[in-house]
């Protein structure tokens, strides 16, 4: 995909998470749609091609919203990663594909977000996290990303990507 319209789709995407999706929560929980980005970009680019946008995206999210730079930096460079280096053998017509994929993005993000805040020394209560809020944010991500993912899908066959 061009990169300017990659980077401008990134862009405005920060601006819309951070603005009008804050009323658009459900049960506490606001969709990510950052994550389901890097998902559906990686499943029409190559492994370093994703993982760049991965780290990008994750970036743009650590200055934006985190006290903590690099967390999100890495776990996106490396869902880019993973995702981008199996999606040869994915049917990309297929639009449950990033509902899936998202599902399980969704869950690997949470489990690295808890993991490197303990491994620095912050205190998380990971029962309370996948009671609370866990399952929602998989379902929300899960159906949001069809919707993303049928864009994206429109842009790869308008020939927006360089692959």
């Amino acid at each position: 995909m061009n990169v300017f319209i990659i980077s401008l789709i990134i862009i405005l995407n920060f601006i819309f998470q951070s603005t009008l999706l804050q009323y658009l929560s459900i049960m506490g929980v606001i969709p990510n749609t950052a994550l389901i980005l890097v998902v559906c970009f990686s499943l029409f680019l190559d492994k370093n091609k994703a993982a760049t946008y991965g780290f990008v995206t994750g970036m743009l999210q650590d200055i934006l919203y985190s006290g903590f730079l690099g967390m999100y930096s890495l776990i996106y460079l490396i869902l880019g990663y993973v995702v981008s280096s199996f999606s040869y053998k994915i049917f990309k017509e297929n639009i449950f594909i990033s509902f899936t994929l998202t599902g399980m993005s969704t869950i690997f993000y949470i489990l690295m977000n808890i993991t490197i805040l303990y491994l620095f020394g912050f205190e998380t209560d990971s029962g309370y996290i996948f009671r609370m809020n866990t399952l929602y944010q998989i379902i929300y991500n899960a159906i949001l990303s069809i919707l993303i993912y049928m864009y994206v899908l429109r842009l790869y066959k308008r020939k927006f990507f360089n692959y």
